[in-house]
């Protein structure tokens, strides 16, 4: 029988490094990185600016039951979504109207920018059909 070390699969610890969007890598600063023709979302930040991204179908343009804004977002047929530990936004497209939306109501200060950042070119690259 084996049985490992008594650290094994356990979190021994957690840290919470500090963060300087002044420094962080794209979205935050800089070019973004070559658009990947591999998987969707295509575009995707820099691992170390602690954003991530998943790509979403069948979602209500909302959040927790919240009505969507702008107005013509009613019923958002999929989406890709950008967060990090204190910031979430998405841009997706209106499964009834087929108009794009984005949703940045719940993005902190400190992220706006590189969220928006970020968002503009899912756009550009995602729902305007631009090459990337």
């Amino acid at each position: 029988m084996h049985t490992g070390s008594p650290e094994h699969g356990k979190v021994l610890a957690i840290a919470k490094c500090p963060f300087d969007p002044a420094t962080a890598p794209w979205p935050y600063n800089g070019e973004p990185p070559p658009e990947s023709t591999t998987e969707a979302p295509t575009i995707r930040p820099d691992p170390a600016s602690g954003m991530y991204v998943s790509f979403t179908t069948g979602g209500d343009g909302g959040y927790s039951g919240e009505p969507p804004t702008p107005a013509d977002c009613d019923r958002v047929g999929e989406a890709i979504a950008v967060r990090n530990w204190r910031s979430s936004g998405f841009i997706g497209r209106d499964a009834n109207t087929g108009h794009v939306c984005k949703d940045i109501r719940i993005v902190q200060p400190d992220d706006l920018v590189a969220f928006q950042r970020f968002l503009d070119r899912v756009e550009l690259c995602e729902y305007k059909d631009a090459k990337c």
